[in-house]
């Protein structure tokens, strides 16, 4: 508003701004006035420019158009020197009578200039272009033939040159939009712009009295007006507030476009609201359009899984770069002449991101590789310190998660061993003390059995030794398991025949086979197949397999024992049929399990366990498999191979196969049914 009272005087003073702004026709402007005296003035100097150019030359161009007026739709003319014809427009039709030209209808305002005074024609209608005949700096028209017009822009001009000079110059009424510039087109868009500028204004003004009456009376609620408006422009990157304010100075400093009072009003809105951006918000510099596009990213970018960050990453943040570079690059080359001085601080701040986006992307490739080794040592079963990684780092939530991860295996391992500990020293302390009584017990037995008894007492006694000695064997085999799974087995492993070890286990529970209703068949190696191992150990791994099949198998069934070996393994399979069905999700090799809770034979349920412990302690394999109520136990051993020279012997000594056995050949057909259980 202040602003305005200062410049106004510069366009002319409120009345003549307001009568252009506001003119429905602009041949009554003072614009146009203008345009066509500057057209005169040119087209005269056309025209003694001609002459002295024949002068020179000794040569006529009698009909050249003139290089300096323009062609135009909206503004035609005709210049003749003395009799020759100088110049004509090209754009409209101009026909010339007895050198008079005659213009179309549609070109209402005639002006003649015929070497000494100026006439007009509008409408048809004569206008007065000299008024009291005196020029004056208030004068409407400046042109030749005022008098006292030494002051005037014709006074330039020869007189003797200027009196043979006649000039038409005919103006459009309604103007055509041309693509290039026009002298008359301007004149209307200035309109339009310039009433534009004066409603804007207006807007300006009666805003600023209403916001200072608001201001003088409602001072209580000053400040949360003005935090309010803060709250508004801290939406704003810093840089734009820069340009804006820069804009705001050049349009005032230069006039432009809508008038330089429009422009210093705006330019005090805009200081006054700065100020207040300054005031309200911290670090106002800090939002700035590098700042909220890195932003943006790395809120995409986290919502991305890890690999598509890290491939990602870089090309993102340097496309977002590039493209807000390229727009800061425009916009101050819109209002700076040269290049390398906005190129300094863009390049400046290319460098600035292309360093920040490498040093991330470098920090989280070293923190994968942090990640990728912990988990390394984690499977080797390695024990660290907690991996650390920095708050705010990509693989800061995978780096915790391996922690918790590796934490609760430690824990639960170490819970494991401490549980299976405390069993282990509980059996083999339970055993220990079970032995000395249980070995009184037995000796007292047999003093008994020595003694001369009555029948029934012999009876009880005989059922009471069987028992101790059941009860002996469990002991045993329960300290033999602990033994086992302490590693504290006493091994004596040596090279032995694997085939004549079968072969002598089952003859020595040949007459167990002979008293069962069950069918053997029997696919032994032909050849010896040597294995290091411990022969007692071994011998106890398949007594207690047989065992297991004599004492579970269904009445009437065949049992398979089928041995393959090649040049590096053999295996040894025992299948059979189970009288009871078994669950598949039972690990039978398990201590103290047994394939059916409701069985009262006796059975321990250490027989298959004892057998893993001691086939895995020998160097071998043990594992078995269930389908419904097939059984199946596979042994399996490394083939021992003897350096050259050197001759292999087994310490078993084979027995003959029982005559239920066929050494010959494999079994015949394939049990139908589930499995077998220790």
């Amino acid at each position: 508003m202040i602003a305005a009272f200062y410049v106004i005087p510069i366009e002319g003073g409120w009345e003549e701004y307001y009568d252009y702004a506001t003119a429905e026709d602009y041949q009554e402007t003072a614009r146009f006035r203008q345009t066509m005296s500057s057209s005169l003035y040119t087209a005269i100097q056309t025209a003694i420019e001609s002459q002295n150019q024949n002068t020179e030359q000794n040569e006529g161009q009698n009909g050249t158009e003139s290089s300096s007026l323009p062609d135009s739709p909206n503004l035609l003319y005709y210049i003749r020197y003395e009799s020759k014809e100088v110049a004509r427009s090209t754009a409209g039709t101009v026909s010339v009578t007895e050198k008079i030209p005659s213009f179309p209808e549609e070109y209402n305002f005639i002006l003649h200039f015929n070497g000494k005074t100026v006439t007009a024609i509008k409408d048809g209608e004569p206008v007065d272009l000299y008024g009291s005949g005196y020029y004056t700096m208030e004068s409407d028209w400046e042109l030749p033939g005022f008098q006292g017009g030494e002051s005037t822009i014709f006074s330039s001009f020869p007189k003797d040159q200027l009196v043979r000079c006649n000039v038409w110059l005919a103006a459009r009424k309604e103007l055509l939009s041309v693509s290039s510039y026009d002298v008359l087109a301007s004149i209307q868009s200035e309109q339009e712009r310039l009433s534009f500028a004066f409603f804007l204004w207006c807007m300006v003004f009666f805003a600023g009295i209403l916001l200072l009456l608001v201001y003088t009376f409602m001072r209580a609620s000053r400040n949360a007006f003005w935090q309010a408006a803060a709250g508004v422009t801290a939406h704003i990157w810093f840089e734009w507030k820069l340009i804006i304010g820069a804009a705001f100075l050049f349009a005032v400093l230069t006039g432009l476009s809508m008038g330089p009072f429009v422009w210093g009003d705006l330019s005090l809105w805009f200081f006054f609201f700065f100020v207040n951006d300054l005031r309200w918000n911290k670090g106002i510099w800090k939002h700035n359009g590098p700042m909220a596009l890195y932003c943006f990213l790395e809120r995409r970018r986290k919502l991305l899984p890890f690999q598509k960050r890290l491939i990602w990453y870089g090309p993102a943040v340097w496309i977002g770069v590039a493209v807000y570079l390229l727009l800061a690059l425009f916009c101050l080359l819109a209002f700076h002449g040269g290049f390398f001085i906005p190129m300094i601080p863009l390049t400046l701040l290319a460098a600035y991101f292309w360093h920040r986006s490498r040093k991330t992307f470098c920090v989280a490739v070293e923190e994968t590789g942090r990640l990728l080794d912990r988990i390394s040592a984690v499977s080797r079963g390695e024990s660290l310190p907690p991996l650390t990684l920095t708050f705010d780092s990509d693989l800061a939530q995978a780096a915790n998660d391996l922690n918790s991860i590796e934490s609760g295996i430690r824990e639960a391992v170490e819970r494991q061993i401490s549980s299976e500990r405390m069993k282990i020293e509980l059996i083999s302390n339970v055993s220990h003390d079970l032995k000395t009584p249980l070995t009184s017990i037995i000796s007292y037995v047999q003093l008994l059995q020595e003694e001369e008894l009555p029948d029934t007492a012999k009876g009880y006694v005989e059922i009471l030794a069987k028992k101790a000695e059941r009860l002996k064997t469990m002991v045993q085999d329960v300290f033999e398991v602990s033994k086992a799974a302490t590693g504290n087995l006493t091994m004596q492993n040596e090279p032995l025949d694997l085939t004549k070890l079968v072969r002598q286990t089952m003859a020595d529970m040949n007459e167990q086979i002979e008293s069962s209703t069950l069918s053997f068949r029997v696919s032994l190696s032909e050849e010896a197949v040597f294995v290091y191992a411990d022969g007692q150990k071994l011998y106890r791994v398949f007594q207690n397999l047989l065992e297991n099949i004599l004492r579970y198998s269904l009445e009437g069934t065949r049992v398979y024992l089928r041995q393959e070996t090649d040049f590096n393994n053999t295996e040894i399979t025992l299948r059979n049929v189970s009288r009871e069905e078994l669950l598949d999700s039972v690990d039978l090799t398990e201590r103290f399990v047994r394939g059916d809770d409701s069985r009262t034979d006796g059975g321990s349920g250490l027989g298959l366990s004892i057998a893993k412990s001691f086939t895995e302690a020998c160097g071998g394999s043990f594992r078995v498999e269930t389908d419904g109520d097939l059984f199946t136990a596979i042994v399996s051993f490394p083939v021992f191979h003897a350096p050259q020279g050197e001759k292999q012997e087994s310490e078993i000594t084979p027995a003959d196969s029982p005559e239920k056995m066929d050494s010959q050949g494999g079994p015949t057909e394939d049990p139908q049914g589930i499995s077998m259980d220790n």
